[in-house]
């Protein structure tokens, strides 16, 4: 019982943890992806040279995937200023940035699943605890229907009846 009382204890601090600015782990999961898949998909289709406006496409198509993560979305804007002013220097950057969000992508997704092995954990431990206490109860049941049932014997009931002009009171004892 003790484990189950800690299980339903830490519930809410893993809950907790899910929603860090909002965004739960799977929305971070979620922005990481896809800022990867519309960055890959504006190299794709922007095949020129690598300018300052192809940084500034680049980026723009990013950006926007992480402006509910600040620590992210500042990140992105602090690599994203020196690749479109410099845009001759700025492969090795935006490959830095590249490698930061695919760790932080890493990261979520693990600690996204550490919170649902936590919440798979309370949620067997608490299926567990709600079978315990239903075999208690058949238990129970089970108990009280082989014990014999004892009727006490109907005393008798003496009634008084009384008259007062038109009207009978009666009692019964």
């Amino acid at each position: 019982m003790k484990k189950t009382s800690i299980g339903l204890v830490l519930l809410p601090v893993l809950l907790a943890a899910c929603a860090i600015e909002g965004v739960g782990f799977d929305g971070r999961v979620n922005a990481y992806r896809n800022a990867a898949a519309d960055g890959r998909e504006f190299a794709a289709l922007n095949r020129g040279a690598h300018d300052a406006a192809w940084f500034v496409g680049w980026c723009g198509a990013i950006e926007p995937h992480f402006r509910r993560m600040s620590e992210q979305h500042a990140r992105v804007d602090r690599y994203c200023a020196p690749m479109q002013a410099n845009p001759n220097d700025a492969e090795p950057v935006r490959s830095d940035l590249i490698a930061y969000l695919s760790s932080g992508n890493s990261y979520a997704i693990d600690h996204r699943d550490e919170v649902l092995r936590g919440l798979g954990i309370s949620a067997q431990l608490q299926q567990a605890q709600a079978q315990q206490l239903q075999a208690q109860a058949m238990q129970a049941q089970a108990l009280s229907a082989s014990r014999p049932i004892v009727v006490q014997p109907n005393t008798a009931v003496h009634c008084t009846s009384t008259r007062f002009g038109n009207q009978v009171n009666t009692s019964c004892n």
